[in-house]
């Protein structure tokens, strides 16, 4: 066995792991089993359920991604991506066919390997690059469109990983991890992302904390989404040139150091700076819920209405005994992340 098959066997460990196969890994290595179906040792480690697996080597054409531009995907001759039932897949990336594996989501369990959730079924479709209109180049992703056909990519939908969230991977994240670059390579190689911002993200902090609960904000009133249960939110604050994370708590908590959620459910929103007249030499924030994803509920009985029940069109608050309910605002001179927001916003400007 050569030096390089023994090094693609020692990486594979984790791989095994992942799949439950760590008995089956050692009697690979001791010779006694033959390699699992659709483990590929000379084009990595594609496991692809019951799906099929490559052959000889060969990268199979339904996950190659030519292009992550739509308006090139005719062209180039792009074709769909079946990724139904499929936890980990690997797609070969651009000319050179360089592989990369898209996960649908991950689950972290408390002391346990973490596993991939499989893509749902009838996942058909293409990747493609994503950039709001009027946000920042940086705010960019990449998406998969759900479709039959590349001629009816702009009549179907994103695929979603909860009601009102687009699966995605931001560009800053594929910037930043080693096994996204080939996809970062086909972006510049689109025109979709210059050489020049990917050097500027690349220099920025790591987020090695950053989950599928953190929200990520290239402006401070950018809709973003949240699950009110949650005790705290880390909100990264991103630029070209920094990158400073915000940590907010018991916003939608009472303040008695209980953890006891008081509703359940998602919500679109957005910080605002404050046109209160209290505000008016007192520069804030305040927060405005844009739009209710799922039913948002009480669920501690008999509960006296403290934190507001969050509701579209209205700004968040909370009741005070001598003025009722006041909406829940954040001081930009003097709490603990003043400076970090107000810095933000003197860099990236505000529309509201």
């Amino acid at each position: 066995m050569s030096s390089r098959q023994f090094a693609y066997r020692i990486a594979s460990h984790t791989l095994f792991c992942r799949l439950g196969w760590k008995e089956k890994f050692s009697n690979w290595i001791l010779g006694r089993e033959q390699l699992p179906l659709g483990v590929n040792l000379s084009r990595g480690f594609s496991w692809e359920g019951s799906v099929g697996h490559s052959v000889a080597g060969r990268p199979r054409s339904d996950r190659h991604i030519l292009t992550l531009s739509p308006e090139r995907m005719p062209s180039v001759g792009q074709q769909i991506i079946d990724l139904s039932d499929i936890s980990l897949p690997l797609h070969y990336i651009g000319p050179k066919e360089e592989s990369v594996r898209l996960a649908f989501q991950a689950s972290h369990k408390k002391n346990k390997l973490q596993t991939f959730l499989p893509y749902p079924p009838k996942t058909r479709g293409a990747f493609y690059y994503h950039q709001d209109p009027g946000r920042p180049a940086l705010s960019g992703e990449l998406r998969f469109r759900m479709c039959n056909s590349i001629a009816k990519f702009h009549m179907g939908q994103d695929l979603q990983v909860d009601v009102g969230e687009p699966w995605n991977i931001p560009l800053l994240t594929m910037v930043q991890k080693a096994p996204f670059l080939p996809i970062c390579r086909l972006l510049t190689q689109d025109g979709l992302v210059d050489d020049d911002l990917v050097a500027d993200l690349q220099k920025l902090p790591h987020l090695y904390r950053h989950t599928k609960e953190s929200i990520m904000l290239y402006e401070i009133d950018q809709p973003f989404v949240v699950d009110v249960a949650r005790s705290q939110w880390a909100v990264s604050l991103v630029t070209r040139k920094s990158l400073q994370t915000v940590v907010l708590q018991k916003l939608f908590r009472a303040q008695t150091g209980k953890f006891t959620p008081l509703y359940t459910g998602r919500v679109r929103a957005r910080f605002e700076a404050s046109t209160l007249p209290e505000h008016a030499h007192r520069p804030a924030l305040v927060l405005r819920v844009l739009e209710e994803l799922t039913p948002v509920k009480c669920v501690v009985p008999d509960y006296d209405g403290f934190v507001a029940k969050p509701r579209p069109g209205e700004l968040f608050a909370k009741k005070y005994r001598q003025m009722g309910y006041v909406p829940w605002s954040y001081s930009l001179s003097n709490r603990v992340y003043s400076k970090t927001l107000a810095e933000f916003i003197r860099l990236t400007g505000t529309k509201s």
